[in-house]
């Protein structure tokens, strides 16, 4: 009884003020008041038009943007504050860090620079290291350096032609889409030429020195390619003397199991089966079921 007693007094002596206002403890929450990330209860960037600062409200309204000067071109207003959007001309780059949206001078001694030729898209506060790099030319960030390199580096002029993978940042493949040349993933994750015959289409080995497939019109014996002896014959099965499944030339039909290629009977037939059954037409054409 006399607990429950304590207890009451307490409480109406708290409601009162007779002790003061009892101290809270600091939060954060992102997209309020200013703050873009939260650390704990600490806010670590503000959204744009704020400027991070020390004290209890650490997202202050920055400067008011004038389009025309300080490098910028157009404003934008939200609410309580604006900051710019875009920049004059190409010697000023919209900053990336806290001090988001005022336009910065471009210059070549700061260690990082949005927009050069380095990759990077985005650079610290102190602009002395790299925070995004421009990933859809594949450009990727070594954060540890705060820089960016290309997928596959150090490597050949052939890591144009890399597959990147995000997991691993090395090339996954390496593809030609003109199909001029023969390429393969080199042990260190990069592109280079097969060191095979120009016959071959693709090859294998931590050299590139064996030849995995041929190109149009031969067919792979050992380490060689062999051309297909099936006249009208694209791409020959692992015997030369016979063509592959749907290896003909288009408006041609395999025929006397593989071993020729034969006209396809239907006109505008792009590929055939046994001659009549035209199972793909030619471009401009659709394909019509008969019963």
């Amino acid at each position: 009884m006399r607990a429950a007693a304590c207890s009451c007094l307490l409480a109406l002596l708290l409601a009162s003020g007779v002790f003061g206002k009892l101290p809270t403890t600091p939060s954060c929450t992102p997209l309020n008041d200013g703050c873009r990330t939260c650390q704990g209860t600490q806010c670590t960037s503000c959204l744009l038009g704020y400027t991070l600062r020390k004290g209890p409200k650490p997202c202050t309204p920055g400067p008011a943007c004038q389009a025309g000067k300080n490098g910028c071109k157009t404003c934008q207003v939200d609410g309580a504050v604006s900051y710019c959007i875009e920049c004059k001309d190409a010697s000023y780059f919209l900053s990336p860090d806290d001090r988001g949206g005022i336009c910065m001078k471009k210059r070549s001694n700061y260690p990082c620079t949005p927009g050069s030729t380095s990759g990077c898209l985005a650079c610290d506060a102190k602009r002395a290291k790299c925070i995004q790099c421009d990933t859809a030319n594949q450009w990727l960030l070594d954060s540890a350096k705060g820089t960016c390199f290309k997928c596959g580096q150090p490597g050949t002029p052939f890591n144009k032609y890399c597959e990147c993978s995000s997991a691993t940042n090395k090339c996954q493949r390496c593809t030609d889409k003109s199909k001029k040349v023969a390429l393969f993933v080199t042990p260190t994750g990069g592109c280079d030429k097969c060191k095979t015959s120009p016959l071959c289409a693709t090859c294998s080995g931590t050299k590139g020195d064996k030849c995995a497939s041929c190109t149009a019109g031969y067919a792979l014996k050992g380490k060689s390619c062999v051309q297909c002896k099936v006249k009208n014959c694209d791409r020959c099965d692992t015997d030369f003397n016979v063509c592959a499944f749907d290896g003909c030339k288009p408006g041609f039909s395999p025929a006397s199991k593989g071993r020729q290629c034969v006209t396809c009977e239907k006109p505008r037939c792009a590929r055939c089966r046994n001659k009549g059954a035209c199972t793909l037409c030619q471009p401009g054409f659709l394909l019509r079921q008969t019963s």
